[in-house]
């Protein structure tokens, strides 16, 4: 199992747009991160900016399983509104994915 950890940001004024929406992640999106294959998801919030932590097999493979269906695409769109480009974002990037330097069982 693979760890992963990037960045995301909340537009200002939004915040609690933001936490309401994930106190409500409809049922079926959870399963569906499930069945793409992310395990241990997780979001920290801090001010604007969000830490993700996500274990997965192929992180690749699963982020596009996830982004390529249609329920995605609905919660997509409703975050939409809520979310901005993050400013470490380089060209290409979804959003800066961190580099694990240090881990203990």
């Amino acid at each position: 199992m693979t760890r992963v950890a990037y960045m995301l940001r909340i537009r200002e004024g939004m915040e609690e747009e933001y936490v309401e929406a994930h106190r409500n992640v409809w049922p079926e999106l959870i399963r569906h991160l499930q069945d793409v294959g992310f395990h241990n998801y997780s979001i920290f919030k801090r001010g604007l900016n969000l830490f993700v932590y996500v274990e997965v097999e192929d992180f690749e493979s699963s982020l596009k399983g996830l982004i390529d269906h249609p329920l995605y695409e609905k919660w997509a769109e409703k975050m939409e509104p809520i979310m901005e480009r993050h400013p470490d974002c380089r060209e290409g990037e979804i959003f800066p994915i961190l580099t694990e330097v240090f881990h203990v069982e």
